[in-house]
């Protein structure tokens, strides 16, 4: 059965379950400043940042992530669920319509998509306690697996405070994952965020909260502002530079980018696997030393 996606609760304890790799990859200094074009150069950052990495919806290699459902693809369904979640009167309904379907919704449509495919997507684990079934679910074969605990509000936190990129070109938006059946639900909302907060049924085990965020590439696009997309008669331009932005990012197997996070308004804990070895665990309190954190790292004694 189809869910709604809802706003994520600040407070809800959250679970990004890693590779040894990317948590390294983390606690590195931001350093794409000159890839967002926003400060002057030797900018002095009155604070050093990780980096916090999001991923293109191409990469999760979903042919669902980022697409429209069925209904909201076809104009006259559109037009006859809008109808009933509003509750127009017939003679209402069939006026909005009949302008709808003179429009060129298709080009707006194909805008919306392909633009939901420059943004990034980082997924997180919802739940109170760390789940022995996403660990195997996604790392059982990964001794070196851990899990990053905070809350959406901890880490949305430390995604505003951090410096480097303006929170204005950042965009940041939190949501709390709806799972769907593409051939029958409706979505009441379809703009190119709304697209990423979804995702296939079957996968509820992930009860996934997901943060969103423009890519440097979806803001050169939008110079004179995000909101030409609601105002600009015709979308054709756009659309084709995104799609190149999209199909090269698949060509250069760029799956992502990092934007700047203050790993210590993160308020993070860090649990390593059953199976991790001492040297893994000694790095890691090693990594965290370096760059003057000292959260709380245990080693789960069993899944």
């Amino acid at each position: 059965m189809s869910t709604d996606a809802s706003p994520a609760d600040p407070n809800a304890t959250i679970w990004r379950f890693v590779e040894f790799w990317k948590f390294e990859d983390l606690l590195k200094t931001f350093s794409d400043q000159s890839r967002w074009q926003t400060y002057p150069e030797n900018t002095n950052f009155h604070q050093p940042s990780g980096q916090f990495w999001f991923s293109y919806p191409f990469a999760f290699e979903d042919t669902y992530e980022g697409v429209f459902t069925a209904k909201n693809s076809d104009p006259e369904t559109f037009c006859d669920e809008q109808a009933k979640l509003q509750q127009l009167s017939s003679s209402e309904a069939k006026k909005r319509k009949l302008k709808f379907l003179c429009e060129d919704t298709k080009s707006r449509r194909d805008a919306i998509s392909i633009l939901a495919q420059i943004c990034g997507v980082s997924c997180w684990h919802q739940n109170e306690e760390e789940s022995r079934q996403m660990w195997q679910h996604l790392f059982e074969d990964s001794p070196d697996a851990l899990a990053i605990k905070s809350t959406v509000g901890n880490v949305e936190g430390a995604l505003g405070a951090a410096t480097g990129v303006p929170n204005s070109q950042k965009k940041i938006a939190i949501t709390k994952v709806g799972y769907v059946n593409y051939g029958d639900y409706f979505m009441k909302r379809d703009g190119y965020f709304d697209l990423l907060c979804f995702i296939r049924e079957g996968l509820e085990l992930e009860n996934e909260v997901r943060f969103l965020a423009h890519s440097a590439h979806f803001n050169e696009l939008f110079d004179g502002g995000v909101d030409q997309l609601e105002t600009q008669p015709d979308m054709s331009g756009i659309t084709q530079r995104a799609e190149e932005i999209w199909l090269q990012n698949q060509q250069d197997k760029i799956e992502g980018f990092h934007l700047p996070v203050d790993l210590a308004a993160m308020d993070m804990e860090v649990v390593l696997s059953p199976t991790a070895s001492d040297e893994t665990l000694s790095k890691i309190r090693s990594m965290l030393k370096n760059v003057n954190l000292s959260p709380d790292v245990v080693r789960k004694s069993q899944y």
